[in-house]
């Protein structure tokens, strides 16, 4: 451009003739050269024009650039410090806010809670501690709570058995009282009686009358051994001194001392294959199969046949008694072993609650067992079982736990 600038000029000054040369220039030249100036003065307008949109196009993504980083920037150290906000929020509340729901954990009793921040240097760990200090306060008071409770449970259980053994004792000896009056006033008429009449008495009256003394006399007997008895197994010092006996011959000189002195009713012994000899106490198995025998005339006394069976099976020894009198209520019977319990049936009858306890203590001390099937009106049969072999070891064995339970 300059150098068609500095031809053109140098042309006209020549044309104009304010300058000298020895090559005149034509006018088609000197148009030539300024159309040539002119187009060149358009080229750099065009160029300077391009130049200028691309600086500003540029100088626009530049600034478009800047503002975006500048944005970034602006958002990512927003974000930052909310983060850093929200971090130092979170370490400051959420120790108070879980701290706040162990607090109402505690008052409501639940000791369970778990402190994680006790080991904090600063006062959020100082707030926990002393939490955890009154946590362990709320378990301290409630463990004494506890056990205040289970003393007033124990002491109220203690006071309720106290009351309930002092009715049961006062009902005793009330049946006590009337179990030996009435068997000593039927020892006394008749004596009275074979007294006054000792010259006009046949022997049927004199036997008569010596069977009812026998009767009283035997039922004073059982009630006193009874009751000694369940006094030895107060004091754990109910035991048995078992000894090879022989069963069948035991079952039945029993059976035979009862026939004679039970007159309306009658015995029928089955006997059937059994050990030739046992290790049992025979004075306990007689007390037992006694007092079964007596409760059955007892509480059969429209019914006369009263059945004894004896027999084996497998390595067990069973005794039965069968009556067909009064029989129980099904609600009575898991209770019937109980001391001083007498089923519904029995209402108006004499009798004490002791014998069957005293029978299951001692069937018991043998290592056997006895067990009871009863109907209302259809009469009861007690069935014990008794081992066949080793019953000495088994029966120390049972011994040795009944003292230690009777002493517990």
């Amino acid at each position: 451009l300059e150098n068609t600038k500095q031809l053109w000029f140098d042309d006209t000054e020549i044309l104009l003739g304010l300058k000298t040369s020895r090559l005149i220039p034509t006018m088609e030249k000197h148009n030539r050269i300024k159309q040539q100036f002119a187009q060149l003065i358009n080229d750099l307008k065009a160029i300077t024009t391009k130049e200028a949109a691309r600086q500003s196009n540029l100088a626009q993504r530049e600034a478009a650039t800047t503002l975006f980083t500048t944005f970034i920037i602006a958002l990512f150290v927003a974000i930052a410090g909310g983060m850093a906000a929200y971090v130092m929020a979170r370490g400051l509340s959420k120790p108070l806010i879980n701290l706040v729901k162990t607090a109402e954990q505690l008052v409501t009793g639940d000791t369970s809670v778990i402190f994680s921040q006790r080991d904090r240097t600063d006062e959020i760990g100082a707030v926990v501690r002393a939490v955890a200090k009154f946590r362990s306060g709320i378990i301290h008071k409630l463990s004494l709570q506890e056990e205040l409770e289970e003393q007033a449970i124990v002491l109220k259980e203690a006071l309720s058995q106290e009351k309930k053994l002092n009715q049961l004792q006062r009902e005793f000896v009330s049946m006590a009282s009337h179990e030996i009056r009435t068997p000593l006033a039927i020892i006394d008429s008749s004596a009275r009686r074979m007294q006054k009449r000792k010259d006009k008495l046949t022997p049927e009256d004199i036997e008569q009358r010596t069977h009812k003394i026998r009767s009283a006399v035997s039922r004073m007997l059982t009630l006193l051994e009874s009751t000694l008895a369940a006094s030895k197994a107060d004091n754990g010092k109910l035991s048995i001194t078992p000894k090879e006996v022989n069963l069948g011959d035991l079952v039945s000189s029993i059976c035979e001392r009862q026939n004679d002195l039970f007159a309306h009713h009658e015995i029928f012994l089955e006997l059937f294959e059994l050990p030739k000899a046992i290790s049992l106490d025979a004075g306990a198995i007689d007390q037992a199969l006694t007092n079964l025998l007596s409760n059955a005339v007892k509480y059969a006394s429209e019914a006369p046949e009263i059945i004894v069976k004896a027999w084996q099976e497998g390595e067990q020894v069973y005794l039965s008694v069968q009556d067909f009198g009064l029989g129980m209520d099904e609600e009575d019977l898991p209770k019937l072993f109980t001391r001083f319990f007498r089923a519904k049936t029995s209402t108006g009858i004499p009798g004490t609650g002791i014998g069957l306890n005293l029978v299951n203590e001692l069937i018991e001390l043998h290592g056997g067992s006895i067990t009871v099937e009863s109907q209302k009106g259809l009469g009861s049969t007690f069935t014990i079982s008794l081992p066949r072999d080793g019953a000495v070891t088994e029966n120390q064995a049972a011994n040795e736990e009944h003292q230690a339970k009777e002493v517990a």
